[in-house]
């Protein structure tokens, strides 16, 4: 870039008032540029919120998930929450392309809200609307979270769990 500016210094022309005019190319290519590394620097940054948020929302539900002591000594809500973030979780896996990350939280999702026992339509209602950025659907149940995270684009089952509708 800096060549093309000295080689418009030759070329161009002043202006009576001791200002140079620069070349029309030279302050588009220069915009276009600046263009290019601002739309960048925001990806980065959005990526980084992301990546951010996904730390979060991991260190949450560790602590909470806890080995899988959650099944032993947690409660209903605990049990539910937990089911919540690992499918928010897959959901943010699913977004960067991470399949095995997906498939490890999708089956941590399925096995909670199986142990959750989900009867009813106020069992199925979410304890969370958004989680992270995920938008939790409506009805939540182990059957939303093979459908979304587990199936790929013909229907078919990839982790080899058998459906129950």
């Amino acid at each position: 870039m800096f060549v093309f500016y000295q080689q418009s210094l030759k070329t161009s022309n002043h202006t009576g008032t001791g200002k140079m005019r620069l070349p029309k190319t030279f302050i588009l290519k220069r915009d276009l540029e600046e263009k290019t590394l601002d739309l960048l620097n925001r990806e980065q940054k959005k990526k980084k919120e992301h990546v951010s948020r996904a730390e979060s929302l991991t260190e949450k539900f560790n602590r909470l998930y806890d080995n899988g002591l959650i099944l032993k000594n947690g409660t209903k809500e605990d049990i539910k929450k937990a089911a919540e973030m690992a499918y928010a979780l897959g959901v943010i896996a699913k977004r960067f392309d991470e399949q095995d990350l997906k498939e490890h939280y999708a089956k941590k999702s399925i096995g909670l809200y199986l142990a959750y026992g989900i009867g009813t339509l106020d069992d199925a209602a979410p304890y969370h609307q958004d989680l992270e950025g995920v938008g939790i659907p409506e009805i939540m149940h182990e059957g939303v979270v093979k459908n979304i995270l587990l199936d790929d684009d013909t229907g078919h089952n990839k982790a080899g769990l058998k459906r129950k509708f």
